[in-house]
């Protein structure tokens, strides 16, 4: 994920800045932490380092997070059921 956003972000640059180029911008400034944090953890886990194991917890903790507030968001919703 982090060559792949180095690579995007190196792409774009020589381009003209469009709706695409700012997306690409705005969402490295996400990703490119957060995959040095996977790859810090990963080179963590593999050394077997106490801390590896708990920045994985911290991680899948907050990726069980983000994936259950929309499915949260659905069941929170009132429907109608099947209406024919």
């Amino acid at each position: 994920m982090l060559l792949m956003t180095l690579l995007a972000f190196a792409q774009v640059g020589n381009l003209p800045m469009g709706e695409i180029g700012h997306f690409i911008h705005d969402a490295a400034l996400f990703i490119i932490p957060l995959s040095v944090w996977g790859v810090a953890t990963g080179v963590g886990l593999m050394r077997a380092w106490r801390w590896g194991r708990i920045s994985m917890l911290v991680f899948g903790g907050l990726l069980a997070l983000s994936c259950s507030v929309p499915a949260v968001g659905f069941w929170l919703v009132p429907g109608r059921g099947i209406e024919s």
